[in-house]
């Protein structure tokens, strides 16, 4: 990277100094903490933090033979991924370098790079399968000027998106099932251990389909329903390509690798019965699995019905109904709708008109969640941008968390 561009990426990352702090500092207390596997055993430096989400930001407003840059890009040392493709001589990290190799990096892995004398390098490929994890932290190319941080199970931790920076600080997938949770006002009974694990995961596999179609780059729509028969079958017209009988696929897959069994079942109860947020008791649970659990198995062959217009049609225990589904509700005004962030802690509702969500599939989708309540909408634009939709009791009026991606 010349002197030029260095001091370009230090002039973008001057209003995100507190940001990069904090990611230090988080670094910092994850390597203290003991743990049978360690989440991060190893701490960069506070200006090769800098520097790893600098080259990020500026690689991903580049394009290699007209493909976009995304890609991940994981900061650790050789010693900690043994396995890796590595290669014989490092190469610079730059944007023209991450540009190029970021065609040759499947989704599910990662650019290695590590610190050198001379600055940081390209040193290799990850080489761990879908589901699979890299000690420490990684800056993913999102989209044009989007980087997200992630702090291993903290996915993401930030997100820097042009002049701006978001803390997250999420659990990632756990974050996006836990929202969907709540929205589907899935019950999750605390007496009844399968059941319970049960209804989490079919959260967890619907955030996975809504994220496998945000990488298709297409676009999409999923209309979460109650059940197969009800009042909102009034709303679509026409239902293109209903099944004759709805898919069990996914239901049956999540029932039969359910990561739990008998010998969990004390601690997992115990973790239920504790003072801890619904969140983290989640979190904790999905720590205790035995091993890689691979969700997007369940939905791998729901993810292209998203190509098809129209939306996807799934219940809310994921057995799936059709896909090709045209949203026609009765021409009538939409109560309020308020915008939020996936964003931690308390947030100010930001109403907006209709008109303003959005384009058609958003604003279809909206009315369809408004005509039917107990409804969930997941809108996915073509810019990958992920918005859900759903009804408030407690604020009565319909929410859209946009930048739903974020979470997954």
């Amino acid at each position: 990277m010349d002197m030029t561009t260095r001091d370009s990426v230090l002039d973008w990352l001057s209003t995100s100094e507190d940001a990069i702090g904090r990611i230090h500092a988080q670094l910092e207390h994850l390597a203290t903490i003991p743990l049978p596997t360690p989440m991060s055993s190893w701490t960069p430096r506070l200006e090769e933090l800098r520097e790893l989400i600098g080259v990020a930001f500026w690689a991903s407003l580049r394009s290699n033979e007209e493909r976009p840059t995304r890609v991940r890009i994981a900061l650790t040392p050789r010693h900690l991924v043994p396995n890796a493709f590595a290669l014989a001589s490092p190469v610079d990290y730059d944007e023209a370098q991450v540009a190029k190799l970021a065609q040759v990096v499947p989704t599910y892995r990662s650019l290695l790079v590590s610190p050198e004398a001379d600055g940081l390098k390209i040193w290799g490929l990850s080489n761990s399968s879908p589901g699979g994890g890299i000690d420490g932290i990684t800056a993913e190319v999102a989209a044009p000027g989007i980087v997200r941080v992630d702090i291993d199970v903290f996915r993401p931790f930030a997100v820097f998106t042009g002049r701006s920076v978001f803390l997250i600080e999420s659990g990632g997938r756990v974050a996006l099932a836990h929202y969907l949770q709540r929205a589907l006002r899935k019950r999750l009974p605390n007496e009844d251990i399968v059941a319970l694990h049960q209804a989490w995961h079919e959260c967890i596999v619907l955030g996975v389909l809504a994220t496998m179609i945000v990488d298709q780059g297409h676009g999409g729509t999923i209309l979460v329903v109650p059940d197969a028969e009800g009042e909102w079958l009034g709303s679509i017209d026409p239902f293109a390509f209903k099944f004759s009988a709805p898919d069990y696929t996914a239901q049956e897959w999540v029932r039969q690798n359910l990561p739990f069994n008998q010998s969990r079942s004390e601690t997992v109860a115990r973790i239920w019965s504790s003072n801890l947020s619904d969140e983290d008791k989640m979190a904790a649970t999905l720590s205790l699995t035995g091993r890689p659990w691979q969700p997007r198995e369940a939905v791998q062959h729901i993810g292209p019905l998203a190509n098809c217009d129209g939306a996807i049609v799934i219940t809310h225990d994921l057995k799936v109904l059709g896909f090709g589904a045209k949203i026609r509700t009765r021409d009538r005004g939409v109560p309020m709708l308020c915008r939020l962030d996936p964003a931690p802690g308390l947030q100010e509702l930001r109403p907006c008109h209709l008109e303003d969500f959005g384009g058609t599939r958003h604003q279809s989708a909206a009315r369809f969640v408004s005509a039917h309540n107990t409804c969930v909408a997941v809108v996915i634009s073509q810019d990958r941008r992920m918005s859900v939709v759903n009804w408030s009791d407690e604020h009565n009026c319909l929410i859209a968390v946009e930048h739903a991606e974020w979470w997954s």
